[in-house]
């Protein structure tokens, strides 16, 4: 079974139970990945973050990994990939040599 994800935050986390807040982000597909539970929990916190050409990055291990698979016709937005990675890797205090280095300034 398939988990949705967005690859930019669209509530931020709970502050009590039940009680997510809004962040205004957009819930459109192009903001959307299915992910099985395993890579939905390290995607949230960031153990994976994605390339532009949607490589998997393991920010745990600092390697490369696989091209995300999804549908042809799924375009995922680059702005929000681009986001999720540099939220991610901007508290990173080493730089992963896995990343291509003109990503890790995004």
């Amino acid at each position: 079974m398939g988990h949705d994800q967005h690859v930019r935050p669209w509530r931020l986390p709970c502050r009590g139970p039940g009680r997510a807040v809004p962040v205004h982000r957009p819930d459109l597909t192009e903001n959307l990945l299915c992910l099985c539970p395993n890579c939905h929990v390290r995607f949230d916190g960031g153990a994976y973050v994605l390339t532009e050409d949607l490589t998997i990055v393991d920010t745990v291990k600092d390697c490369l990994g696989a091209e995300l698979k999804r549908h042809q016709w799924h375009y995922i937005n680059s702005d929000h990939v681009r986001h999720h990675r540099h939220h991610w890797t901007s508290r990173n205090p080493a730089p992963l040599t896995a990343l291509p280095s003109e990503q890790q300034s995004n």
